[in-house]
């Protein structure tokens, strides 16, 4: 795998919530304050395989690596989420495998 791309932008709420609610306090953040770091990763284009081969042929077509870092603000917590993404090209269809790895880093 090689890099491709990378994404710096703000962290996005996993799921719906309103400050204030189930007894939690009215002036909280959600999403939370911080930062979303995305590396983008694919393998290397015909460096490999041989370049007149069909897509079935090559056993890397189709694959990619996105490696997720959320960095919170107040809080010493580092998130990790690497989602690998396989996909043929002779359907429409992919199949998406997701790892998530929470690193905590604190503080002293």
């Amino acid at each position: 795998m090689q890099y491709v791309s990378h994404e710096v932008g703000p962290i996005k709420a996993p799921f719906a919530w309103t400050p204030g609610q189930r007894h939690s306090r009215d002036d909280s953040h959600w999403p939370p304050n911080g930062i979303t770091f995305t590396v983008h990763f694919a393998p290397p284009q015909g460096k490999y395989v041989d370049k007149n081969a069909t897509c079935a042929e090559r056993c890397w077509c189709g694959v990619s690596v996105a490696v997720v870092y959320e960095i919170f603000d107040g809080i010493p917590v580092i998130s990790e989420l690497t989602m690998y993404r396989a996909s043929s090209s002779s359907s429409s269809s992919s199949l998406t495998f997701v790892r998530i790895f929470y690193l905590f880093h604190w503080i002293v």
